[in-house]
């Protein structure tokens, strides 16, 4: 009887080993196998990053805002410091502080993995209006676009160079910008000025200013490029660019849910579309597992269903079972945003 009860306890000790054991996700970085909740990843830089501006409502920040969603379906520790508003030269700044106690600074020595997206500003905050007057003109001209991304391409410089002496041993990820010209898209570019440009070009169609406006930001997202050309593995690109314009270029209106018609901030629908090119650049690079993320990214969007549009037009059931069935991260987007798709929540 004995001998029964030993090794009924042994096999119990054993599922409770396993137990415990599957419940605590771990991820190699390096040599090393860590606890997911070691990881530390964080993002700078500007409104993109920091997703208050576009995420719709508020209150669900944490749980569409991209920084926070990769953070969370990892079981990371995350922290958003990005800033909106700010240009290359105010993240230099930003992180060019000397009280070792300041948030960025704590923040970038902890980190285990950074995201920073800037660049944006320096376009749209200049004179976004004359550079694409410029770009257009026959011949086309960059010269005054050149000097600001010029002063860019320094500031990006003296920031890696910044966060390396901070820590050299951060997994650093730059993404680039996407276009935010979408067709239709009237507060960046405004009927009045588009207009006038009918004036020159009578032709031009709304996805005409869509390739115009590309001249403009392909350059600037060269201050990325070039720089890695110079410096390999100073960091990796995180292509948001090239992303949103497949997602744009394979359905007709998609651009438009993906940016909001402000000044040109993500949407829901766009950081989640961020999420999941960083998550599985993360993956791709081994920083996180996809089993794991995948089941948690399914159960954040059906949690999100329930108490956001219970009382909607929405099929709740049939959208759950189209996330439960969706084999990539996209098709699992795909589902959600299609289902309440100009459908208001109820709060």
């Amino acid at each position: 009887m004995k001998k029964k009860t030993t090794l009924f306890i042994c096999i119990l000790i054993i599922i409770l080993l396993i137990s415990l054991l599957s419940s605590c996700q771990t991820t190699n970085v390096g040599n090393q196998r860590i606890d997911n909740s070691s990881i530390k990843i964080i993002a700078l830089g500007d409104s993109i990053a920091e997703g208050k501006i576009g995420v719709s409502p508020e209150s669900e920040r944490n749980n569409y805002s991209y920084l926070e969603v990769v953070g969370k379906i990892n079981g990371f520790s995350y922290q958003n410091l990005a800033i909106a508003g700010y240009k290359t030269s105010d993240l230099l700044n930003y992180v060019l502080q000397k009280n070792e106690s300041a948030a960025p600074i704590k923040a970038i020595k902890e980190a285990t993995i950074i995201v920073v997206s800037i660049l944006g500003n320096d376009l749209l905050e200049n004179d976004f209006t004359t550079y694409f007057v410029q770009a257009i003109s026959k011949p086309a001209s960059y010269d005054s676009y050149d000097q600001v991304l010029t002063q860019s391409y320094s500031n990006i410089e003296a920031i890696v160079e910044r966060i390396k002496v901070l820590n050299k041993d951060a997994y650093l990820i730059f993404q680039t910008l996407y276009n935010p010209m979408y067709p239709g898209s009237s507060k960046l570019m405004t009927p009045s000025f588009k207009q006038s440009v009918r004036e020159y070009y009578p032709d031009t169609t709304e996805e005409d200013f869509y390739d115009m406006t590309a001249l403009l930001i392909d350059r600037l997202n060269n201050v990325l490029h070039n720089y890695l050309k110079a410096n390999p593995n100073a960091f990796k690109i995180l292509d948001v660019n090239k992303r949103f314009d497949t997602l744009h270029k394979a359905s007709s209106g998609k651009l438009n849910r993906l940016i909001c018609d402000d000044d040109g901030h993500p949407s829901n629908e766009g950081h989640a579309a961020i999420a999941c090119l960083l998550q599985e650049h993360l993956e791709n690079a081994k920083l996180a597992k996809h089993s794991y993320a995948f089941a948690n990214f399914k159960s954040l969007r059906k949690k999100q269903l329930t108490r956001l549009y219970s009382n909607t037009t929405v099929d709740i059931n049939k959208t759950s079972n189209l996330i439960d069935s969706a084999s990539t991260y996209q098709k699992l987007n795909d589902a959600y945003f299609d289902a309440i798709d100009g459908i208001a929540p109820s709060l």
